[in-house]
């Protein structure tokens, strides 16, 4: 039994709205950075649905049990959505060809 079915439903939804810009910004980008820490933004949205909902879904959690689980999807969607807006920043202000220089 799913004690909040609206927080899945939720968080599902904010999920695939970041993963759909996320799949739009990856056809224009061409810094490998930039590309990078996309690749690893959809590796953290993925594991929302492969990971954390999945185990609400299918194992019989307590209402508490859930609510940590669904609090921790949570804070890994705060996580790619606040690295989200730092990369459209970045590309906002470089361009999408822009040049990472290290050392």
């Amino acid at each position: 039994m799913i004690h909040y079915p609206e927080r899945v439903g939720k968080l599902r939804l904010a999920s695939a709205i970041e993963l759909k810009s996320i799949l739009e910004l990856e056809t224009v980008v061409r810094n490998p950075q930039a590309q990078e820490q996309l690749n690893r933004i959809k590796s953290w949205l993925g594991d929302i649905e492969e990971f954390f909902l999945f185990h609400v879904l299918r194992d019989q959690m307590p209402a508490p049990i859930e609510v940590a689980w669904l609090n921790n999807a949570e804070m890994m969607l705060r996580i790619a959505s606040n690295q989200f807006q730092e990369v459209n920043r970045l590309l906002a202000q470089y361009g999408a060809n822009f040049e990472s220089r290290s050392g």
